[in-house]
């Protein structure tokens, strides 16, 4: 578990860190092994994650979750690390892609499910702020499938939208609606629909 909220360069974001406590109390009674980080840069990013590559059991499941500033753009979705350049000249080398997490993670054929949740923004950077990022060529992480692994990823938002956090409440919209339904004694993929369809229920009706 992940949550980035004091930005050097970005404003602070106030939930990630009662988020990640939160979801890591909920998976401790599921008997899963937590570590919960906060506020990595960038190099701390990618040692946190072989970190997590290289500690998952034979046959495991594996669950990371990240709450803190992100974007999208050319279809991949980026976590921006605490020590992030500013809007007008961050690259995508300054953040860490979930393809490279995925690719990190399928080279442990051990693995019998991977979760992925990414709790943060996936609006595109504006062009006319930070146009060089447009020119940069795209990471190339291109990873072999395990066949004997399965894939679940989830988002907070849709494509180029902003992720909400609302002043009045404890946690973030996206968790507080996932710690609803968390421990659920069924599928995981339920269990995000369930989720996906109270955020609908609590936040946009």
């Amino acid at each position: 578990l992940i949550a980035n909220f004091k930005y050097k360069y970005h404003s602070e974001l106030h939930k990630p860190c009662n988020d990640v406590i939160e979801i890591a109390k909920i998976l401790k009674k599921l008997n899963f092994h937590v570590i919960t980080l906060m506020n990595l840069t960038l190099v701390e990013m990618h040692n946190a994650v072989q970190l997590f590559c290289e500690l998952l059991p034979s046959k495991s499941y594996g669950f990371f979750y990240y709450g803190g500033h992100g974007y999208e753009i050319f279809n991949n979705k980026f976590m921006m690390p605490v020590d992030c350049p500013d809007s007008s000249t961050f690259r995508m080398a300054d953040c860490f892609c979930d393809l490279h997490l995925i690719q990190m993670a399928m080279k442990n054929t051990k693995l019998r499910l991977l979760v992925i949740i990414l709790d943060m923004c996936l609006k595109i950077p504006d062009r006319a702020e930070n146009p060089n990022i447009y020119q940069e060529r795209t990471p190339d992480f291109n990873y072999t499938p395990n066949p004997k692994c399965n894939l679940v990823q989830a988002n907070a938002t849709s494509s180029y939208l902003c992720a909400y956090e609302n002043p009045g409440e404890e946690y973030g919209l996206y968790v507080n609606s996932l710690r609803k339904y968390l421990s659920s004694d069924v599928p995981i993929t339920e269990c995000l629909q369930h989720v996906n369809e109270g955020m609908i229920t609590h936040y946009m009706v």
